[in-house]
Formats: C-alpha cells, structure tokens, sequence
C-alpha cells in the first residue's frame, strides 16, 4: 500500500473495501457449481497531504495496491470521509530491556541507541491532537514483559518511563523466551488499549535495531488477531 508521510497524525481520510479470490474445488460436469460471495474487508486509511498537513483530496482507488501475502486483490469500494471526526490514536513506544553479553551489542541492535535521547520526543507529542494518548511498553530476553506506561496525554510521561526502561539492570540475552515475550508484549498492549482507549487505533513504535527473530507461526498469530476495533 502507498501512503504518503502522515505529519500530523489526526486525519481519517479514506476507507475502502478489498475483496479475496475464492477457490472453489472442481466438481463433476453433470453438477452446477454454486458461486459463494467472496469475503470483504473494511480497511480504513489515513493520508495526510504533505504541504497543507491536511486530509488528501485528490486520491483515487488506484492509487492503492492491497496484497494478501504477495498476491493484488481488487478494491471494489473506495470512499473519501473527509467530513468524518478523526478516530483518536493511541501511540505505544516498544522497546528491549537493556542486554550484557560480549557478543551482543544492546545499542547497536537492541533499544540502548535510544538511552539518553528519548525527551527528543516531548516536542514531536505536543502537536498530537488533544485525544491522542501515548503509552510505553518493554520486552526481555528473559521471557518478562510488561506495560509501562498506560495511554496518557501528558507528553512528558513518555520519555521519562523509556529512560526508566533503558536505564534498568541489564538481563543475559536468550533466544526463544525473548521472542515468546516480544510475541506476548504485542498482545497485551492490545488488550490495553481495548481496555484503556477502546475507541483509539493503536499505532506501536518499535525503538529497536535488530529483527525480532520471532518464528512464522507467532508472527502469524499476531497478524490474525485484530489490535484495535
């Protein structure tokens, strides 16, 4: 999908409906096959236009591309909503607990480059829209993770809650509890943000440098399961 750069971070502008193919298994030439409606998704989108940092006007439906997988599907709806209020985000920075290890460097390929930096972002939050929350959560490599931060509008909070993070006792890197506690930090933002700001679209910032390494089966897990309404 080709989106413009979102500046401002407030403007629902678009939404569209994909339909995917249906297979249906071949039958015998005496038996009429009967067509099933294939199923269809409500996607919504949000562009903002670069000069003006206002709603795009001027998008048509085939200035998208929807893949599922590789694969284009067909957008066979495609609706401007400029006159809708814009849906209220819910921003969550996601880091690394700090890692030792001589072979391992946690600034280069963990969250350590963002130590020391983070109130970069106060001024960034400022200009969020006054609903907009900002939340902070972290993952392990000893398989712990947890939320932070609860979504916020106070601008300031964040930075502080990631310089607390990044400024914890260091943990020794592993492999397979690292990825099950990334997997399980992704779920339980979700369920936050359910819980805390049910109206919200979540958005998660992940500060790290390295891939998560998690296997194709837990990252499918994610993807099928819906973070916001």
């Amino acid at each position: 999908m080709r989106l413009f750069r979102r500046l401002q971070f407030s403007i629902l502008a678009v939404n569209f409906v994909w339909t995917s193919h249906l297979v249906l298994p071949l039958v015998h030439a005496e038996q009429r096959a009967e067509l099933q409606p294939a199923p269809s998704y409500l996607v919504d989108v949000i562009v903002t236009d670069r000069h003006s940092d206002g709603p795009s006007q001027t998008l048509s439906r085939d200035d998208f591309q929807i893949l599922d997988g590789r694969s284009a599907v067909s957008v066979v709806s495609f609706a401007h909503a400029p006159g809708l209020p814009p849906r209220p985000l819910v921003i969550w920075f996601v880091v690394q607990c700090p890692l030792d290890g001589i072979s391992y460097s946690w600034i280069s390929n963990g969250s350590g480059f963002m130590k020391g930096k983070t109130s970069q972002f106060t001024t960034v939050l400022q200009k969020l829209q006054t609903d907009d929350t900002v939340g902070v959560a972290h993952w392990c490599d000893d398989g712990t993770f947890g939320v932070d931060l609860l979504p916020t509008n106070e601008r300031g909070l964040p930075s502080a809650s990631l310089e607390k993070i990044l400024s914890a006792p260091m943990v020794h890197p592993t492999n397979q509890p690292g990825m099950n506690a990334l997997h399980d930090a992704v779920l339980k933002i979700r369920d936050t943000s359910q819980r805390a700001t049910p109206k919200a679209l979540p958005v998660f910032i992940f500060l790290y440098g390295d891939h998560g390494g998690m296997y194709d089966d837990a990252a499918a897990d994610i993807l099928d399961q819906p973070l916001g309404p």
